[in-house]
């Protein structure tokens, strides 16, 4: 039966890709996911030779990622026209390297594929393992391009229990173990059901476990009174010199209103301008904060060096807490490998930003751990995994004002959501032109603002102490598992190879 679909294959690698991000947040349709998988599967099971299975993994995530991430493709209003292709041309090229993975993805599992004999092996245990070493590596490599990882649409159907134990990757892995079983018990029946029942049963079990296990608890009962402005001013205002002088005035004013908070946070680049061309101007404000006893955190642009960084900036105090990181390329720096060809990449304001890794540390408030992140860094669960093993509580600032509106802005406040429950801290969550929200220690939205307002929101955190599994030891274990994996899948085929 399955072999009438065989010569449609890419048609329904094409369909089935795009129905995928549908599972993704603001759409949340879980059971997508799986289906578009057992097609890129079941394709690679299907391909030929390398080219074939290297060709359905590159058109699945050409089209995934594309309709994906369509929203970025706004970047390129207000550009002029020469601009705007170069814009394309690079966001395509971020699609293209990520649909490379993909493509890698079918052409090592048909390089490796055994005889039939050994099916089994292949889908349940080769593939699943390479896939989710795969989505390791493209966590990173070339800066990093995680978008829509599988685990990032499961979360919410019980699948969240395994942050805490072994991140996203663990979730990938199961995810794609469970794919490779589907199709194993389609395509032959014996013994695959039972591998399938006894699987489903151990994760149905294993969540019931981890579903009850706390790893952090509150810290000394303590609490604290936190304010956040979720704002809404748009790229122009943030261009203007004046506009920022007086937003600083404005959320000033809102801040210092009752009831009066501990902490006040606002989003990234509330100060776009150099931090230097405004202080001037705002010295009431900061003297008014500075009396407050409030410890006001916000986003930044500091020149120091003769270099710009972008900040989590602390203005009651006048001083820089954190410098972001994982600068985001060609929006706000040039890569080195393209730097002879800088003078056709268009000025994007921002991007001539550094980082400054003297500003990489957790920031004390009354005596409270806080690990910060800005923007892009929310994506990367690896590089926070260290200061968030260290922190009571976790501050992500961003400003979303790049883009038109669209999924963004749900899909980044599910990954906000998915940093909390791996560290099982609370996780406050602070933007523009987005969804601002107070995140608990499980993931839960306890509060959240209406999109594209200004606002204030006003909420008693939870300090958390302690670590989870995955911010302690992070994925070595899982990543052992591959390497033997890998090991004893090449010593099986060089005996196989030998005995033939």
């Amino acid at each position: 039966m399955l072999e009438k679909f065989n010569k449609y294959i890419i048609y329904l690698i094409v369909i089935f890709s795009v129905m995928g991000i549908y599972s993704f947040a603001p759409h949340n349709n879980y059971f997508l996911i799986f289906a578009s998988y057992i097609v890129l599967f079941y394709s690679f099971y299907i391909a030929k030779d390398i080219k074939t299975a290297f060709n359905y993994g590159f058109i699945f995530a050409i089209v995934h990622f594309t309709v994906g991430l369509y929203w970025m493709f706004s970047i390129m209003v207000g550009f002029d026209s020469i601009d705007k292709i170069i814009i394309f041309i690079i966001i395509s090229g971020i699609i293209f390297l990520t649909a490379f993975f993909f493509g890698l993805l079918g052409l090592v599992s048909n390089l490796f594929k055994l005889k039939e004999k050994h099916f089994t092996f292949w889908i349940t245990i080769f593939l699943p393992s390479l896939a989710t070493f795969l989505e390791y590596l493209r966590s990173f490599l070339f800066t990093g391009l995680p978008w829509y990882s599988p685990s990032d649409a499961i979360i919410d159907i019980g699948f969240s229990v395994f942050l805490p134990l072994g991140g996203v990757l663990l979730i990938n892995f199961i995810f794609f173990t469970l794919i490779g079983i589907f199709i194993h018990l389609c395509i032959r029946k014996n013994n695959s059901l039972v591998y399938l029942i006894s699987l489903i049963v151990f994760l149905i079990v294993l969540m019931l476990i981890s579903k009850n296990i706390s790893f952090t608890k509150p810290l000394n009962k303590q609490t604290l009174n936190v304010h956040i402005i979720s704002a809404n001013f748009t790229k122009k205002d943030k261009e203007s010199r004046y506009k920022t002088i007086d937003r600083i005035n404005d959320f000033t004013s809102l801040t210092l209103l009752e009831p009066r908070p501990t902490l006040s946070i606002w989003p990234e680049s509330v100060i776009n301008s150099n931090y230097s061309e405004v202080i001037q101007h705002v010295s009431n404000s900061i003297k008014k904060l500075s009396d407050s006893n409030i410890t006001v955190l916000t986003g930044a642009y500091v020149k120091r060096q003769n270099k710009t960084i972008n900040t989590v900036f602390s203005l009651s105090e006048e001083e820089i807490l954190y410098s972001k990181q994982h600068l985001l390329p060609f929006g706000e720096y040039t890569p080195s490998w393209v730097e002879k060809f800088k003078y056709f990449i268009p000025e994007v304001y921002m991007n001539n930003l550094n980082k400054d890794e003297n500003f990489n540390k957790i920031i004390n408030v009354n005596g409270l751990k806080i690990s910060p992140s800005i923007c892009f860094e929310i994506l990367f669960p690896n590089e926070l995994r260290k200061k968030n093993n260290e922190s009571n509580m976790l501050v992500h600032i961003s400003d979303l004002g790049w883009f038109e509106q669209g999924w963004a802005q749900s899909y980044l406040l599910q990954l906000a959501r998915m940093r909390a429950i791996e560290s099982q801290k609370p996780i406050v969550y602070v933007v523009n032109k987005g969804l601002s929200a107070f995140i608990d220690k499980n993931g839960i939205v306890m509060k959240i603002s209406r999109p594209n307002l200004q606002e204030s929101l006003y909420h008693t955190v939870i300090p958390q102490e302690g670590n989870t599994l995955y911010t302690k030891y992070g994925n070595k274990m899982i990543l052992l598992y591959f390497l033997g994996i890998l090991l004893l899948f090449l010593l099986n085929k060089r005996y196989l190879k030998n005995k033939n």
